[in-house]
């Protein structure tokens, strides 16, 4: 998550690339338009369900991959950046953004090494040779500005704000 705030950038999953021709798959333009098609998460379940590539454990995400994937400029975004869920661990921060253009791009597991990302890669199909529905096959980008950073305290026990403790990107707002 720090690595992103130091990139510029946001990014999740490119599991959603299964629903269109393998030869598309790190087409973000190609996947914004696949994803707008579908009226609802419900018949993009369907949809997935029936695509022999897409992982079924990868089901419980769709929801999150769709958001990713329709977020647009001037939205505003919040990661969980550093620190742990521990009692007594370092504090936690939180990093706010605004999402700077509506492209969405991706990220192969060579660019992703290239870039130093420092996630567990091992998981990941070279971009030449994607495999079946248990390989991840990349990453969806976003352009993020981020613009600050900041300690978060106070919100475990009875009165958590459970929602402040999401492992990916937050979409706080909509503004498009």
């Amino acid at each position: 998550s720090e690595w992103c705030v130091n990139n510029g950038i946001m990014i999740t999953e490119l599991e959603l690339a299964k629903l269109l021709p393998r030869c598309q798959w790190f087409d973000g333009e190609a996947l914004k338009m696949k994803v707008a098609s579908i009226d609802s998460n419900q018949e993009l379940r369907h949809i997935c369900d029936e695509c022999n590539d897409f992982n079924p454990k990868e089901r419980t995400y769709i929801g999150s991959y769709r958001q990713f994937v329709e977020m647009k400029k001037g939205d505003i975004i919040v990661l969980h950046t550093k620190g742990g869920y521990t009692k007594g661990g370092p504090p936690q921060t939180l990093s706010f953004g605004v999402i700077e253009d509506d492209s969405l791009t991706t990220m192969t597991k060579e660019e992703a090494t290239q870039r130093q990302c420092p996630l567990d890669l091992s998981g990941l199909c070279d971009s030449n040779s994607p495999g079946g529905p248990a390989a991840r096959i990349g990453f969806m980008v976003k352009k993020v500005k981020w613009l600050r950073q900041g300690e978060l305290k106070a919100v475990r026990g009875p009165r958590q704000v459970s929602w402040l403790v999401e492992a990916s990107p937050l979409w706080l707002m909509k503004v498009g």
